[in-house]
Order: C-alpha cells, then structure tokens, then sequence
C-alpha cells in the first residue's frame, strides 16, 4: 500500500501564511484605492474579487497541510461560497477544489519527506475494508457512467463524488485532519446553532439575506435554514455537530463541546426537521450503548447526565417550540405522502435500470420516466436508483466499515457524528441532488477512518503501531 507520511508544518508555517496573506491584502487595498475613481463600479467590483480570490489561494498554500479540511468544513458551514460570486467556468465547486490541494500537498509532502530519507509511518489510521470498498464504489460508479440508461447525464456528480468522498478516503492516515475537523464541525455548530435561535426569534435569517442568499421559506412555520439556505441540510449538519459534541463530552468530559453539542441541537429543532430530530435521538441511544461500554466512574456519571439532559429536552421540545405543531400540520402530512409515493417510484426505476444502476445521480431523472416530478425524499432509495443494488451494497459496506473503526478505537465522538449523518440522510435527497454536500460525507468518513483510541484500547492502539513497525 502507498503510504502518505504526515507532515510536519507547524506554528511558523501559519506565521509566514498570515505575513504573506496580510502582504497581498495590503497591496491589494492599495491598488484597489487608487483605482476606484478610474474603473467602473462593476470593474472595481471585479477587481475585488480576483484580489479576494488570489488572497485565498496563497493562504491555503502556506497554511499547514493538516488543516486544509477543518478550512474547507469552516468556509462550507458558514456560507462564504453560497454568497460570494465565483467563476462559473471552476471545473469543481471551491470546496472540492480545496479538497483536492489537500490531496495534492499530502502527496508532495509524502514524496520530499521519502527523498530526504524519512521512514514511512504505518498505515493504521484507515481501514483496508473501507478502502477497498471506496476502491469498489469507485469502480462501479464508473461501471454505471458507461452502462447505465441514463450514464451520459451523470458526469457531473460522479466527479463530485470521486473528489469529494472517494479520493480523499484513499489518502489514508489522516489523525491530524480528523481531530481538526471534530473540533471545527463542533464549533461551527454551536455558532450556528446560536444563530438560528435569533434567526428564528426574527422570523428572518437576516444576514444570509442581506448578503444576497435567496429564501426558502414556503412553508406556514418560519423554518430555521442558516448558512445553508435550506433547513434540511441546516439540520443535517448541525446533528452531525450535535453527535460529534456529545461524544467528545462523554469521551473526554469537554464542557465546550457539551456546550456546542447543545446549541447544535437547539439549530436542529428551530429547522423543525423531522428526519433530524429522530437523528438526534437515535444518536442519543447510540453513543450512549457505546459509552456504556467504558465502566470508568465519570463516564458512568456523564451518562445519567446525558439521560437527564435527554429527558429535559424531549419535554422542551414537546412543550416549548412549534416542533408537534409542525409534525402535524396539512405540510408535513403532505411530505409523508409524498415520501411514501417515492419509494414504490424508487422500486419501479430500480427495476428499469435492472438493478444495476441508471447511472450516476440520475435517480431523479429516472423517477421522471413514471411521472414522478417530486424528488426520491430517500439518499438510500437514490442510490439504489442511480448506482443499483451493487452500488447500495458497496456503499453500505463502506459505511459500516467506517462505522466499525469508531466501535472498536472507542472513539464515541466519531462515533455518533457518523450515525447522525447517516440516519438524517434517509429522510430527503441529499445523495444525488446536492452534490455540493459530497464534501460533509468525505469529512465524515476522514474523521471516522481514522477514529481515536480510547483510553481503553490504548493498549491495542501500541501493539499495532509495534507490529507495523516491526
């Protein structure tokens, strides 16, 4: 196996990063300033932007490679692409973009420390099972561009899903990564989450509009939707968040994440998401069965405190927000139906596509075939639809395979943010019609991939790397 060595850029690498980007931004403030009274406003705007645009780059080369990832999660999560217009001729959304120099750094990275005659570390921060089914999910998505009744109409998102999900999964030993993105994707969802309580109080996501991001809002509740212009992947971020906030707590008794963990909940029920919510709870029950595992006195005792804080928030929920009201209102109803009619859909394209896949993200335009105009409100069905039963079987393999890292490194935190993703994403089209999101799935399985050791399998973790080393 190819083996990507970890880098080693630390806090002078930043300094000389802020120095150069503060350099260029000076400059082009200067340039800026003495040529706004020659060009024209939409110019000067255009200027601005490339300017902008040449700041971040050179930023994102000086930065350490390790948290290129946390970087990207943090300019997806609070919607700098969503607002800032950007070249429609960029071959990748810029998330992607970002992921892909990170791959690119990784690998020079790997090649100057191999030529300077540094030793390999061991590959013990993937799992070859997930590797080998993203190897086989690659393969067959392929295998559908080309076969598939309607391959010719997913390119697209197959590139989006190789760069966003597959190839970063391939790099492999990325512990660094995965610890940033953890404390990143909490924080952010504490940010957030604070947001959408004023945000819902106004009836208005107030700066998102004000910066130019069009509004969802069609529904007789005001719905939370953030950064992300959307509650559905408002919330589905934002449970993430919570599972990931939860566990580090339980794991490692953060207040700060407990802290995060919360207010990304509180974001999930101001979306008045269903899908979400039972995420949330089912998460609850999850990390809890895996810390229960651990018979550490304080972990026994975060435990009944996150029973106790279960149990306040299912009567808050219940009593004190429009959550019930929503769940049965004429709208929710109406989605029910709508769901129920996409999966027999789902099943009947499947079968058109003889199981083996219409093709690449095409699981909307082959629901189309048999009048269906809605979308299939189910990322599994989708797949099923678009990549077939091989596809959904490699797919699901490589889930569990992910799933199975954090069971057995202990790490609760990876853990949870993983279940929450993956029950939250059974509730809507996420897979197939919002391929900007591949990213939150490739950091996910980053994060998941290379799970912590727990203090109790500590002791597994050094015969490994003894072996390895050996």
């Amino acid at each position: 196996m190819t083996v990507f060595t970890q880098p080693s850029r630390g806090f002078k690498s930043v300094a000389v990063g802020a120095f150069w980007a503060l350099a260029v931004a000076a400059g082009t403030a200067v340039f800026a300033v003495a040529t706004v009274h020659t060009v024209q406003p939409v110019r000067f705007a255009s200027i601005v932007g490339v300017a902008a645009m040449i700041v971040g780059i050179v930023v994102l080369l000086l930065v350490p490679t390790w948290s290129l990832p946390a970087i990207m999660l943090g300019l997806y999560a609070l919607g700098v692409f969503a607002v800032v217009t950007l070249p429609a001729s960029l071959p990748l959304p810029p998330t992607t973009l970002i992921l892909m120099l990170w791959v690119i750094r990784r690998l020079l990275d790997s090649l100057r420390q191999h030529a300077n005659g540094a030793a390999s570390v061991p590959r013990i921060g993937n799992s070859h099972v997930g590797l080998w089914s993203a190897l086989a999910l690659g393969v067959w998505v392929i295998f559908t561009l080309f076969a598939g009744a309607l391959g010719s109409q997913g390119q697209g998102w197959a590139i989006s899903f190789f760069t966003a999900v597959l190839v970063p999964v391939c790099v492999g030993f990325s512990e660094r990564e995965a610890r940033a993105l953890k404390s990143t994707w909490i924080a952010l969802g504490g940010i957030i989450g604070f947001y959408t309580v004023i945000e819902s109080a106004l009836r208005q996501n107030f700066l998102y509009w004000a910066l130019g991001m069009p509004s969802s809002q069609h529904w007789s509740m005001y719905r939370a939707e953030g950064p992300f212009g959307h509650p559905l992947l408002l919330s589905t971020f934002l449970v993430v968040a919570f599972g990931l906030g939860v566990g580090m707590w339980l794991q490692y008794g953060r207040k700060s994440a407990l802290v995060g963990g919360a207010l990304s909940l509180t974001g999930v029920v101001m979306s008045l998401s269903r899908g979400a919510i039972l995420a949330a709870i089912v998460t609850i029950f999850a990390v809890y069965l895996l810390a229960g595992a651990r018979s550490e006195g304080r972990s026994s005792k975060r435990l009944v405190g996150l029973g106790a804080l279960a149990l306040a928030g299912v009567v808050t929920v219940v009593f004190g927000t429009s959550v019930v009201d929503r769940w049965t209102s004429t709208e929710a109803a109406g989605s029910t139906d709508a769901r129920d009619g996409g999966f027999s859909v789902a099943l009947s394209a499947a079968e058109w596509g003889h199981w083996l896949g219409t093709g690449p993200g095409t699981s909307a335009v082959a629901a189309q075939q048999f009048g269906f105009t809605l979308p299939i409100e189910n990322s599994y069905l989708q797949i099923l639809v678009s990549l077939g039963i091989p596809g959904l079987v490699v797919f699901t393999l490589l889930c569990v395979s992910a799933l199975s890292v954090t069971i057995r490194r202990i790490d609760i935190a990876a853990f949870g943010g993983l279940v929450a993703y993956l029950v939250a994403i059974a509730g809507y089209n996420l897979i197939d019609d919002r391929r900007s999101a591949h990213v939150l799935l490739g950091c996910l399985l980053i994060i998941a991939l290379n799970a912590e050791w727990g203090p109790r399998s500590r002791a597994i973790a050094h015969k490994e790397v003894t072996y390895a080393e050996r």
